[in-house]
């Protein structure tokens, strides 16, 4: 009996260290979302070298057509081509709404719905897109691991008929 006591006392003692206070879980939403503006900055300045510090040396990303970088140098190179595609030039990036759910003291997920706006041969277009981002904390710093983004498609007119 006495060591059962022990144990679920040992139980508790480490669950009640794993959570996240509220005032910390606010701070790393906070910083999560900086890092997220200062990383739509970077990428609407084309500066694909400046993205590579947002990524994890591991990080995988799937873009919105289905192309898959594994690694920081993959993943940079990727976005690069992205922002000197010739059919989306100038293209920028604006966050409609970003949503973020700490799953641990050092996991996160991002959950974000874009605008990318570029010019093109046919004129300036927009897309809407979802992504979302696995953010870890390294180092006391917030960065992205994985990526996984998808256009979203208008909803049918003749569907509501």
């Amino acid at each position: 009996m006495r060591t059962l006591i022990l144990i679920v006392g040992l139980l508790c003692t480490v669950a009640a260290s794993l959570a996240q206070s509220p005032s910390s879980r606010s701070r790393d939403e906070a910083a999560i979302r900086q890092v997220w503006a200062d990383y739509v900055t970077t990428w609407n300045k084309h500066d694909a070298a400046a993205l590579a510090l947002f990524f994890t040396a591991d990080a995988d990303r799937i873009d919105n057509t289905g192309r898959s970088s594994k690694g920081r140098a993959a993943v940079t190179q990727a976005v690069a081509k992205a922002m000197t595609n010739p059919s989306c030039k100038d293209v920028t990036v604006s966050s409609e709404t970003v949503d973020i759910r700490l799953l641990t003291g050092g996991v996160a997920i991002l959950d974000a719905r874009d605008d990318l706006k570029c010019t093109g041969n046919a004129g300036s277009s927009i897309r809407k897109t979802n992504h979302t981002s696995i953010f870890v904390k390294r180092d006391g710093k917030w960065v992205t691991t994985a990526v996984r983004a998808w256009t979203l498609s208008s909803p049918s007119t003749s569907a509501a008929q």
